[in-house]
């Protein structure tokens, strides 16, 4: 009987070798098109990204062999690039940085640590675009305080949905955006009373409202409270 022989792999191991190497061309489109969706979402859908990654980690076929995990980390760094210069002018380069950090780990989980990359930027994305949203409103307002419009066309024309500029700016503001229009309307009247001889009817025009006593009526809530709601002006 001989000792320590070497030993010689056998049938199965290399099957499981010639399996190790497989790559798939159907499983590699499979990947390619859920990729491709997210990419078609950015550009077009940026509001919806994190709801279009949901369904990429949802819908992303899973590597089965070496070469095929391989093959997919390669083409999620490539998606991840290409979101990364998409975003480029929504993201701070701290935040890009700490997302792309997520993305150096073992190819076996490539899914999971792009899902967790791509959504740090994504979010730090749709924030900047908010506090943008939310800064373009708050100029228009004080720009339009003299005319009555409603929060259609104020979304009109800051070239968005009446939807998403209200959710954006309640949530930053921390009040409705008629009630940030009392606000400012308060304000200036109290300011034009105290300098100019305009009467009241006529400071009531130039702050946007209708009649004096509307005028009265948002002055008194002004004080009371700044978060109060009410009816239209």
């Amino acid at each position: 009987m001989l000792r320590n022989a070497p030993s010689h792999p056998s049938v199965h191991d290399a099957q499981n070798d010639r399996d190790a190497a497989h790559v798939d061309p159907r499983w590699v489109g499979r990947v390619v098109s859920v990729v491709q969706v997210l990419i078609g979402a950015a550009r077009t859908e940026p509001d919806a990204l994190q709801l279009a990654l949901s369904r990429f980690a949802r819908d992303c076929p899973a590597p089965r062999s070496t070469a095929e995990r391989l093959v997919l980390k390669g083409i999620l760094l490539d998606a991840f690039l290409w979101l990364e210069t998409t975003l480029d002018g929504e993201t701070a380069a701290a935040q890009r940085t700490a997302a792309r950090s997520k993305l150096h780990c073992e190819p076996a989980r490539s899914i999971s640590a792009f899902t967790a990359a791509a959504s740090g930027l994504i979010g730090a994305a749709a924030h900047m675009r908010a506090k943008r949203l939310h800064d373009r409103a708050c100029h228009w307002i004080e720009a339009h305080l003299d005319e009555r419009h409603t929060i259609r066309e104020m979304a009109e024309g800051l070239g968005t949905n009446p939807r998403t500029l209200t959710r954006h700016f309640t949530r930053h503001v921390g009040m409705t955006i008629q009630q940030y229009q009392w606000q400012l309307r308060a304000a200036k009247a109290a300011r034009l009373l105290a300098e100019t001889d305009l009467t009241i009817t006529d400071v009531a025009g130039a702050v946007g409202v209708r009649s004096k006593s509307t005028l009265y009526r948002i002055m008194r809530r002004s004080l009371r409270t700044p978060a109060v709601r009410g009816s239209s002006t």
